[in-house]
């Protein structure tokens, strides 16, 4: 017989708890990755989104608001702009900035803007 012992089996929270801390590290890895490479965290990137539209539509005089078309080069251009306003910000906070990469901008805008949802994916949301 030998004399190893087995490790203790984790409880239920236990092992919720270790899976939320895997998957903690994994996305740490994940955005110093991407930070490496010059491409922008999803949750910095959507802010930048937001913000552009938010610029766009409010440029349009007040009547005209719900009207106005949305160029998609114009956004792309006025989302790379917000992201460099936010790296400037950063820097003058004394916070890590990330250089970005005109390259990994673009691809990264337009995964976000322009791939199928997810849940539309797995069937969840009808088509458009």
């Amino acid at each position: 017989m030998t004399d190893t012992t087995a490790a203790p089996r984790l409880t239920g929270a236990a092992k919720a708890s270790r899976r939320k801390a895997c998957a903690r590290n994994r996305k740490r890895k994940q955005r110093a990755s991407e930070a490496k490479r010059g491409r922008p965290d999803l949750t910095v990137l959507d802010r930048a989104i937001v913000d552009s539209l938010r610029a766009i539509f409010r440029s349009a005089p007040a009547g005209e608001r719900y009207s106005k078309a949305v160029q998609p080069e114009g956004l792309i251009l006025a989302v790379a702009g917000h992201l460099v306003k936010r790296s400037k910000r950063d820097q003058a906070a004394g916070r890590k900035v990330v250089v970005y990469r005109r390259e990994e901008v673009a691809a990264a805008i337009e995964d976000r803007l322009f791939s199928t949802p997810r849940a539309r994916r797995d069937g969840a949301l009808p088509e458009a």
